[in-house]
C-alpha cells in the first residue's frame, strides 16, 4: 500500500482511525424507502483495497411494510439473499485518515432522507477531518481510477502536500546538503495499452514515450526554503501534471548534479534494483514509484562526470531504455515525486542504500568504456 495515493497507513492504524470515526458517526438517520419513513443505520469500515474508510447508511425493516401487498412476494424473492430486514445500502463518503479528508457524495435525493445526513458528515469535522464534496453523484465503493483522480483534485485544491513527497526531499537535503535544489513540472503519459487489457503492445512510439517525459518548467528553491515551499512543488499545478526533482544543485563547489536512475516501468523486485545499484557502488536512496523504482545518488557530480554516469547507465540492467537519451537531451535528470492524473501513484522512500565495502562509484563511469 506504500504508493497508494490514499496513504500508507497499516491496517492497525486504519482500524484505530475507524474506531475514532465511530465515536461521532453512529446511530440512526431518519429517511425514506419507497416514499415511506424508515430508519437508516450508520456504519463504517476499513476498505480492504485501499487506505481509506467507507461510510454509509443501511435502511432496515420488513419489506412488506414498504411495498404494495400484491408486489410483496416479488420483492421478498428479490431480497431473498440479503440479511434479514435489510432493505437498502447507501455509500455516503470515503474517509482518508492519512490526509485528514472525507470525500462525500455531493448530495442525496430528498426522497431518501432529509438534511440530517449532512449533520452526520459535519460531526467528523470535530475530530479533525475536512469535508469535501465529490464532483459527481455516483459513488462506487471500488477504489478505481476515477476515485483516485477525484482525491488528487481535492488534495491539490486544498493545497495538501503528501508527507511521502516531503520525505524524499528531506532525505536528499540531509544527505547532500546543497545550497539550492531544482524542481520540475511535466506531464507523465498515461500507461495505456492497445488491447487485451494491458497485455498488448504500448500505443506510444519510442519518440512519443520520450516526449511525454519532457519537462515543461523547472525552477530553483534555496535549501533554507524547502520546508516552507513544499506547496510550490507539490500542489500548484494542474491534475495532468506531476512535480519532479531535477538533478542540478547549487553547492559550495558550484553547479553539480544528483545522480539519478529511472528503472523500467514494470514491477521488478527491489532485490534486482539493489543488484543493479551494486554495480554503481554509490550511497543513495531507493524510491518506489508505483510502477517501478527510482534511484538517487548522494554523491553529486560535476557536469562531465554526470554525463559519464548517464552514458554508463545504458549498460545497467532494467534501466528505462529512453532514460539516458532524454536526460542528455534536456541537460539534466529528473524523477517524479508527486502523482498526476496519468500516474496515480505517490512515490515513497524504500530504503537508504549503502554500497558494499570496497566498492566505488567510479565503477559506474567505467561501465560505459
Amino acid at each position: 500500500m506504500g504508493t497508494d495515493i490514499a496513504g500508507d497507513l497499516t491496517m492497525e492504524q486504519l482500524d484505530a482511525a475507524n474506531s475514532g470515526i465511530r465515536t461521532v458517526f453512529n446511530g440512526v438517520l431518519p429517511g425514506y424507502f419507497n416514499s415511506r419513513p424508515v430508519d437508516y443505520h450508520l456504519y463504517s469500515g476499513v476498505a480492504r483495497t485501499g487506505g481509506f474508510i467507507y461510510l454509509g447508511a443501511e435502511a432496515r425493516g420488513n419489506i412488506r411494510d414498504f411495498v404494495e401487498p400484491e408486489k410483496a412476494k416479488y420483492w421478498e424473492k428479490f431480497y431473498r439473499r440479503c440479511p434479514p430486514n435489510h432493505l437498502l445500502v447507501h455509500d455516503m463518503a470515503d474517509a482518508f485518515p492519512y490526509h485528514g479528508i472525507v470525500m462525500a457524495a455531493r448530495d442525496f435525493t430528498p426522497s431518501i432522507w432529509g438534511p440530517e445526513w449532512n449533520q452526520s458528515m459535519e460531526a467528523l469535522q470535530g475530530i479533525g477531518y475536512s469535508i469535501e464534496r465529490k464532483r459527481d453523484s455516483s459513488f462506487a465503493r471500488n477504489w478505481g481510477q476515477e476515485s483516485k483522480r477525484e482525491l488528487l483534485r481535492i488534495l491539490r485544491m486544498k493545497r495538501i502536500a503528501d508527507p511521502r513527497t516531503r520525505r524524499i526531499v528531506n532525505a536528499l537535503d540531509e544527505n547532500i546538503g546543497a545550497d539550492a535544489y531544482t524542481f520540475a513540472r511535466y506531464r507523465p503519459r498515461t500507461k495505456q495499452k492497445e488491447d487485451n487489457w494491458g497485455y498488448g503492445p504500448s500505443i506510444f512510439s519510442s519518440e512519443e514515450e520520450a516526449r511525454h517525459k519532457k519537462v515543461d518548467h523547472a525552477w530553483e528553491i534555496p535549501a533554507k526554503r524547502l520546508r516552507f515551499a513544499e506547496h510550490d512543488y507539490a500542489c500548484t499545478m494542474s491534475l495532468p501534471s506531476a512535480a519532479g526533482i531535477a538533478s542540478p544543485v547549487q553547492t559550495s563547489r558550484g553547479r553539480r548534479h544528483i545522480p539519478m536512475i529511472d528503472f523500467r516501468d514494470e514491477r521488478i523486485c527491489v532485490e534486482w534494483v539493489r543488484e543493479t545499484i551494486d554495480k554503481i557502488g554509490m550511497r543513495g536512496m531507493i524510491v518506489d514509484s508505483g510502477n517501478s523504482f527510482h534511484f538517487y545518488g548522494f554523491e553529486t557530480l560535476p557536469e562531465t562526470e554526470w554525463k559519464d554516469f548517464i552514458e554508463a547507465s545504458r549498460n545497467l540492467p532494467m534501466v528505462d531504455e529512453h532514460w539516458p537519451d532524454l536526460q542528455l537531451e534536456q541537460g539534466y535528470s529528473m524523477l517524479r515525486i508527486t502523482p498526476s492524473a496519468g500516474r496515480l501513484f505517490q512515490p515513497c522512500v524504500v530504503e537508504t542504500y549503502k554500497p558494499a565495502a570496497g566498492s566505488s562509484s567510479r565503477e559506474a563511469r567505467s561501465l560505459a568504456a
